[in-house]
């Protein structure tokens, strides 16, 4: 708790530096600029540092009384031998002896009577507060996911898609025929991939330091859940039906995108040689929104660059010598906590894994919401299993998460390209 309040005095301190910096009137040295960027960045550090420690903190006092429940997941012939009758005894005597293992490591259960067949959250032994609120933060920490539609879907879906749209109408002299126009329209669909991870513990450590233990996993598999499909989204897979093995890539090549989807994908192509972050400008940046359509113009945009385009972006200046990126203030930290500022008006999300700098390789993205679906299978799905490893004195903790991702309008968004050579 010391560490928790050292902290939240560090957090006020920063905050009360950002907010000094904000408050002065006229345009900011570059001095100051710097100096705001950099209490910024402390400020939201800290606040990241301080939602892991409360979120623990609530763990451990959760947990120090806590109400679990187990669930009998039996397959449906497990009482294929057993007489008429003696099904019930036989869940009964699961249930029990179950329940009599989890005291013994010193928790208190509650047993509720279960579908045996049902498999819609096998979340039996993980505090449902905790993996309510990382489940819900998961989106978040992928910036890739951040930038996109996210919905939930219990089984694979279509979505109809605009190939061709109607053209512009124009005006017709009175009594003349009507304008034959017709609209295309294509089917996207959604599949459910699946990533799954496996965590193993002593029964020694849940006794002596359940708490923690628990709670860490479970962070760190929402953690490696988040990164892996933030990956995955941002991969250059050809987002082909026909071909493809996970979610259409973000990253994907022009052709790849606007041959699979009903719509194709603004690129703007840097210069001849410009091939490093280092080349970039603000025209690049500005060319980027301009590849988008006046239609789509008023859509919710935003952009996300890799954390070293974010470097380059934060020194770049217009004409007045005024820098173009505004960091994330204090006011509007809460309105968007995932944002690490705005550029040309639109938020800007960070991803570990956009592609590395090369020839004909994304450098940033300029997403709107409708351009990308990302469809979750029932969000995280957790088990912990304390018979499978049980003689070895090992619980294992598992967990599953199935998705999917779809350029739905590409022609809404538009991305910075390296040049081919």
């Amino acid at each position: 708790m010391s560490d928790l309040v050292s902290m939240r005095a560090e957090e006020n301190e920063a905050r009360s530096r950002v907010d000094s910096l904000l408050a002065i009137d006229g345009e900011l040295s570059m001095e100051q600029a710097t100096e705001l960027d950099s209490a910024d960045c402390e400020l939201r550090k800290l606040q990241g540092l301080i939602k892991v420690a409360e979120i623990r903190e609530s763990a451990k006092a959760s947990l120090n009384s806590p109400s679990y429940e187990f669930r009998l997941n039996a397959k449906k012939n497990s009482t294929a031998l057993a007489p008429v009758g003696a099904k019930r005894s036989f869940e009964a005597m699961c249930d029990d002896a179950g329940a009599r293992l989890m005291r013994r490591l010193g928790h208190n259960v509650e047993i509720r009577t279960a579908d045996p067949y049902d498999t819609t959250d096998s979340a039996a032994l993980v505090p449902v507060d905790l993996k309510n609120e990382l489940i819900r933060r998961l989106p978040g920490m992928s910036g890739a996911m951040s930038a996109s539609t996210v919905v939930t879907d219990d089984h694979d879906n279509e979505i109809a898609a605009v190939v061709n749209r109607i053209p512009t109408v124009g005006i017709t002299a009175e009594g003349s025929a009507f304008t034959v126009a017709q609209a295309t329209f294509d089917r996207i669909r959604f599949k459910a991939y699946r990533m799954a991870l496996e965590t193993q513990i002593t029964l020694e450590m849940l006794q002596d330091n359940r708490p923690q233990a628990m709670a860490e996993t479970l962070l760190q598999h929402v953690e490696s859940y988040a990164e892996g499909w933030d990956a995955a989204y941002l991969a250059v897979m050809d987002p082909a039906e026909a071909t493809r093995t996970g979610p259409g890539g973000l990253c994907a090549t022009e052709a790849q995108i606007n041959a699979a989807g009903a719509t194709d994908i603004n690129d703007k192509v840097m210069g001849t040689g410009d091939l490093a972050v280092a080349d970039i400008v603000l025209q690049d940046l500005l060319d980027v929104q301009a590849q988008v359509p006046g239609r789509y113009r008023t859509g919710s945009k935003a952009w996300v660059f890799s954390p070293d385009v974010h470097a380059r972006i934060v020194q770049l200046v217009d004409a007045n010598s005024r820098l173009i990126f505004l960091p994330q203030s204090t006011g509007t930290l809460q309105a968007d906590p995932l944002s690490v500022g705005t550029l040309l008006g639109s938020p800007i999300y960070l991803s570990d894994h956009m592609p590395t700098p090369g020839a004909s390789k994304v450098a940033a993205l300029y997403l709107d919401k409708r351009s990308y679906r990302v469809s979750l299978r029932r969000t995280l799905q957790t088990q912990e299993d304390p018979y499978t490893n049980g003689g070895s004195g090992i619980v294992s903790y598992r967990s599953h998460m199935r998705a999917d991702g779809q350029w739905t309008l590409a022609e809404a968004s538009a991305r910075l390209v390296y040049a081919a050579s």
